[in-house]
């Protein structure tokens, strides 16, 4: 709600109607500020910073958060300004000039991602990854949010393509991860959502793209389990903690969960991942448990090769059917999953403790919200474990299903 979100607020209105009048003469103005900047870069910044707002303004007819801008203004060349005046900010070092250009430069790239033809995009995509070593916050803020929206970008032609292919993925990769950790491990740098839903989407595009991220593997996952470590500590931004999970999560799916890897992959990443998932369990971090319990689940799921089950996972069974932890229903669909995964990687573990499991099976199915889930577990502790040895429990488990067919507040569609 400032002065100059009204006026272009007002810019835009008068355009619905007045396109072409109001695009002259904001043009002229344009212009002149330019000109005057051109004059004395460093004293009249701000005519720049004026003239790209406008020309935002003018150009930007619809825009949606995932796409940018959808529709612009016919009479204004979006690429071409961007050639002229915003790639010279970006082609600068990071910290040099106003830092307020720069962000505007990002800015108005990031609004016009979607026209921007792939040779552009070629050329921008480095000159934005410089930005992440910006000193400045907004600005290296920026280039995350730029660069993780680029990546989120389908073509329009083909809707299961994305815009930046893998080979330029492949080639940025390591100057990606090596700029937002370094900003991150600062011990005294804010929790910037951004940031980190940056590094989810570099380590997502990475893997759907079928690049190879092995060679940073451990470098991403020592930074995140590092920055788990502190943010378990106080945690206090519920969308930076999701994206640190979803990172970590990636991570296992895309690399320990290839066809072709290897008990040392799996080995390295439950030694880095199993102290701070622990220490957050015994703690009893409960916004932090749903998304453990999940990881572990995916651990878990990559020893159905017959690794069998490691000395940490044999300690963490016996906890996980503590009828306290299945009371709170956010965590249930995750402890359906490891536990699923055990009845897969080692029945003969679960067999030793059945009636428990189906206990768990039961809290689960009492409630509607996670009834659902319930049936997930039961299916699998039919099928992997022996008739014979369910066999006892079988009156009983239909005796409570049939129960509740009768129940007509569970049978309402």
């Amino acid at each position: 709600d400032s002065r100059r979100r009204s006026a272009c607020d007002l810019v835009q209105g008068l355009c619905v109607n007045y396109e072409q009048s109001v695009t002259s003469i904001c043009g002229n103005y344009v212009n002149i500020l330019l000109g005057e900047y051109a004059k004395n870069p460093s004293q009249e910044w701000k005519k720049k910073d004026a003239a790209i707002t406008l020309v935002l303004a003018l150009s930007a007819k619809g825009s949606t958060r995932a796409h940018g801008a959808t529709t612009t203004n016919s009479l204004i060349n979006v690429v071409d300004f961007i050639g002229q005046q915003v790639l010279p900010e970006l082609q600068s070092g990071p910290n040099d000039g106003a830092a307020i250009l720069k962000a505007d430069a990002i800015k108005f790239a990031s609004m016009f991602r979607q026209q921007l033809p792939d040779d552009a995009l070629s050329v921008i995509m480095p000159l934005i990854i410089n930005h992440l070593g910006a000193k400045s916050y907004v600005v290296h803020t920026y280039a995350a949010a730029w660069l993780e929206r680029v990546l989120a970008l389908k073509r329009p032609e083909n809707n299961s393509l994305y815009r930046v292919p893998p080979a330029m993925i492949q080639q940025h990769l390591e100057r990606m991860f090596t700029g937002l950790f370094q900003i991150m491990s600062k011990q005294d740098y804010p929790e910037n959502e951004y940031l980190m839903k940056c590094i989810m989407r570099v380590i997502v595009s990475a893997g759907h793209g079928g690049v190879d991220i092995s060679n940073i593997t451990q470098t991403c996952i020592t930074m995140l389990s590092q920055i788990l470590v502190r943010v378990s500590a106080n945690p206090s931004n519920p969308q930076y903690n999701h994206y640190l999970f979803e990172s970590l999560s990636a991570l296992v799916k895309f690399v320990g969960g290839r066809t072709n890897s290897s008990a040392n992959i799996v080995n390295t990443f439950e030694s880095l991942l199993f102290p701070p998932f622990m220490d957050i369990l015994r703690k009893e971090i409960e916004d932090f448990m749903p998304y453990v319990f999940q990881i572990f689940a995916q651990l878990l799921e990559l020893r159905q090769n017959g690794m069998g089950l490691s000395n940490g996972y044999k300690e963490l069974f016996q906890p996980l059917l503590d009828p306290a932890l299945w009371m709170s229903r956010g965590n249930v669909p995750a402890l359906v999953r490891i536990l699923v995964a055990y009845l897969k990687v080692a029945p003969e573990v679960c067999m030793a403790k059945l009636q428990q499991l189906l206990g768990c099976w039961q809290s689960a199915y009492s409630t509607r919200s996670t009834e659902s889930s319930s049936f997930d577990l039961l299916s699998v502790i039919v099928t992997c474990l022996p008739l014979q040895n369910i066999q006892q429990f079988l009156p009983q488990i239909f005796n409570l299903l049939l129960t509740s067919l009768q129940d007509p507040k569970r049978n309402t569609i």
